[in-house]
Parts: C-alpha cells; structure tokens; sequence
C-alpha cells in the first residue's frame, strides 16, 4: 500500500516504494522549464527530511531532533 504520512515535528515517511526523483527549475526566457534530474535510491520505506538540516537531504537523518 502507497502512504505517506506526516509526523508532527518530524519527516515525512514514505511507504510502498514511491519512486523520488529530482526536478531542476531551468530559466526559459521570460519563463522556467522543469527538467528531470537524478533518479534518487530508496527502498520500499523512507523518510523524507523536513527542517531542512538533514546531512543527507532530501532524506531525514534525525537532526530534527538534536
């Protein structure tokens, strides 16, 4: 089953092996183009870094808590 679910004050976990890929925001002219970037590894469970202090972005690594 594909879930995300949101933790109060922590990541979000990512289940059911959504694939993650990077997208980079290209200026076209008077406009912006999104390209496709890297395809990212993960497995079938993951959690996703929302303060933005993760040494490992776009994963969590726990700084959240420190």
């Amino acid at each position: 089953m594909k879930k995300i679910k949101i933790v109060k004050n922590g990541p979000y976990i990512v289940q059911g092996g959504i694939p993650l890929q990077e997208k980079i925001i290209t200026p076209n002219g008077n406009a912006y183009t999104l390209e496709e970037g890297k395809k990212l590894n993960q497995g079938a469970m993951y959690a996703l870094c929302r303060c933005g202090k993760s040494k490992n972005p776009p994963f969590c690594d726990g700084a959240h808590t420190l």
